[in-house]
């Protein structure tokens, strides 16, 4: 019986492929339906007739950033390197970064899981407070957005507890069904971006406030 030759095929390894010919990386950086959303971006990367976001942070736009922060070790690498006579020299990629993020930081993360509890007033807040430290005492983290409104605008209250068989954390957020409306609209617009401006936040810190306002 004659056997099957396996051809050997090499690993694809993208290294700073971002500041390079990203048209070798169409499935990633391409639009297919040219909707203006790229193709790693887009829920429905063959349709043009739905354009919509598959995640609130684009895959794209992240990798496009640690691409930059790593940038700063280009030059500064290939001097030390022939500075001191090395070998090789390397940056590493973006996919290494994440990698490395996620060996060494995700299991740091307290809201992999997480769930959020409506309510109609800022008063009902502290009853499911504490209603939830009774069903799961074992609170981690807890921060109360009310008192001291991050970024300006977003109000909520969080608790991180420990749950299921295995203690893992999870996170709850509690808000009123007015500021959620509110925050589901700036988060599609921009809010884990990072997009907004100075006067931005300015005009939805007064926004934050007249909801406020309305929900006690």
């Amino acid at each position: 019986m004659k056997k099957t030759k396996i051809m050997k095929v090499k690993p694809l390894f993208i290294n700073n492929f971002i500041d390079k010919d990203t048209t070798n990386y169409s499935f990633l950086f391409g639009d297919f339906d040219n909707d203006n959303i790229k193709n790693a971006d887009d829920k429905y990367p063959f349709d043009p007739t739905r354009s919509e976001y598959a995640d609130e942070v684009p895959l794209t736009e992240e990798l496009h950033k640690i691409r930059k922060h790593t940038m700063q070790w280009d030059n500064l690498t290939t001097n030390v390197s022939k500075r001191i006579g090395a070998s090789r020299h390397r940056v590493k990629s973006e996919t290494s970064c994440i990698n490395k993020l996620r060996k060494k930081y995700i299991d740091e993360f307290t809201d992999i899981g997480a769930m959020l509890i409506l309510v109609d007033k800022e008063s009902d807040i502290p009853g499911e407070v504490r209603k939830i430290k009774r069903m799961y005492p074992h609170v981690i983290k807890e921060k109360n957005f009310y008192k001291n409104p991050k970024g300006g605008y977003y109000v909520a209250y969080h608790l991180v507890v420990l749950a299921g068989r295995k203690q893992l954390p999870v996170e709850i957020q509690i808000k009123t069904r007015r500021q959620s409306k509110f925050h589901d609209e700036i988060t599609h617009t921009g809010y884990k971006r990072e997009l907004f401006s100075a006067n931005q936040n300015k005009q939805l810190h007064q926004r934050m406030m007249e909801i406020r306002k309305l929900d006690r």
